[in-house]
């Protein structure tokens, strides 16, 4: 695939994404609204995160507490502020909270597209089918409703790069290409929803089993392991608050089918 296609396809890809999220910004500012009471995560927790999220990187200071919510709570330990989040730290220093949260979907949206292609390159596919499937994944019919929780979608940004650098490398064995891979398992695990990061992790490891499965399994199977222990290991300043947050909390116990089928058919409308 000739670099000024792929060129004029990213170039394609962002204007189709502003022109479908355009109502983020225009004809005034709006947001997805969701059908469920009170607006949902989107508005009860993910948007009073990214405004605890964005005070705390304006004033260059991590937001181990806060004080504002309840009696008080350990917003780092939360994984859905995602304040190592590349994306997030550079929209929150630039923009107020509202349209820095805009701007993560948008920027969210567009670098799993980007990785779509470059995977697609990768493959050996056209372009055209490179950037329909660039659409087909990310407005498929499980992220698409659930772009609600919009942070639950963040970590899917990253799948196409993992699988991009997890090919190249077990095709090449060159360490670059394995390092790259580390970063970014690191980034998708600090990204955001811990749950979206262990479905990707499980597909992960099932393409790897089917895809080489023929040229040294085994060998291959214990290369992404290692990539995953040690991404992790990076992550312990996340991970180790996140687990002590957890054995305090009830959540665990919280869960039930009913709840979890009520969050799984809803959907969302562009206001």
């Amino acid at each position: 695939m000739k670099k000024y296609k792929i060129i004029l396809a990213l170039i394609f890809i962002l204007f189709a994404d502003l022109f479908i999220l355009k109502n983020l910004f225009f004809p005034q500012n709006k947001l997805f609204v969701t059908p469920e009471f009170s607006g949902g995560d989107f508005f009860t927790v993910e948007m009073p995160l990214q405004k605890i999220n964005c005070d705390y990187v304006k004033k260059n200071k991590i937001p181990f507490w806060s004080k504002d919510i309840s009696f008080g709570y350990p917003v780092f330990a939360e994984g859905r502020i995602g304040f190592f989040n590349p994306i997030n730290f550079i929209t929150c220093k630039f923009f107020d909270y509202k349209n820095a949260f805009k701007w993560q979907i948008i920027l969210h949206l567009y670098l799993g597209q980007v990785g779509v292609v470059f995977l697609g390159n990768l493959l050996k596919l056209n372009i055209l089918s490179s950037v329909f499937f660039s659409f087909l994944f990310f407005f498929s019919p499980f992220l698409l409703m659930n772009w609600m929780h919009a942070t639950m979608i963040y970590p899917f940004s990253f799948l196409p790069w993992l699988l991009f650098f997890l090919i190249l490398f077990l095709s090449t064995k060159k360490l670059t290409f394995y390092f790259s891979l580390i970063i970014l398992i690191f980034f998708q695990f600090i990204s955001a929803h811990y749950q979206s990061f262990f479905i990707s992790s499980i597909f992960i490891f099932i393409f790897c089993f089917f895809y080489f499965k023929k040229n040294g399994f085994f060998t291959n199977f214990c290369w992404l392991i290692f990539a995953y222990l040690a991404a992790i290991f990076l992550a312990g300043f996340q991970l180790f608050p996140l687990i002590e947050f957890v054995k305090i909390s009830n959540r665990s116990g919280a869960f039930s089918l009913a709840g979890f089928v009520a969050e799984s058919s809803s959907c969302f409308v562009l206001a």
